[in-house]
């Protein structure tokens, strides 16, 4: 009887890890299960009247991004042409913050497939809204 619990333990114990030990279809290093923005992502910032067009250009480690962000006039001016962007990402919430010289802006948003997007606001709170882009 003793022998029927031990291979029983052990069976089930080889069962847990070999289903444990599928792939993922998110891109990390470290076992979790944070999502992969490396990448060209490209869409637009603004309000509900005014945008710009924006790029961000990321790369990933772990759960660290860095990058550049650039933007171009839309219906509205740029604060700035370019900034360098770090930031983090937990699962699909990305984090980060864009500085250049005299301008400090924060981005939160989600990834979603091949959309990221979110709000962000800039010199404490001056200027606010949202964007979303696509992986390009």
């Amino acid at each position: 009887m003793k022998f029927f619990k031990i291979g029983s333990l052990f069976l089930m114990l080889a069962f847990l890890f070999a289903c444990s030990s599928g792939s993922s279809s998110s891109s990390s290093s470290g076992g979790d299960s944070t999502t992969d923005i490396t990448g060209t992502w490209k869409g637009t910032a603004g309000s509900s009247t005014k945008y710009v067009n924006i790029t961000f250009t990321i790369t990933q480690s772990s759960n660290s991004i860095s990058g550049t962000y650039a933007c171009s006039p839309g219906t509205d001016l740029c604060l700035t042409s370019s900034m360098t962007l770090s930031g983090t990402i937990s699962g699909s919430s990305f984090t980060g913050t864009g500085t250049t010289t005299g301008i400090n802006c924060g981005f939160t948003g989600t990834v979603n497939g091949s959309s990221l997007g979110g709000s962000y606001s800039c010199n404490s709170g001056v200027y606010t809204g949202t964007w979303d882009t696509t992986k390009q």
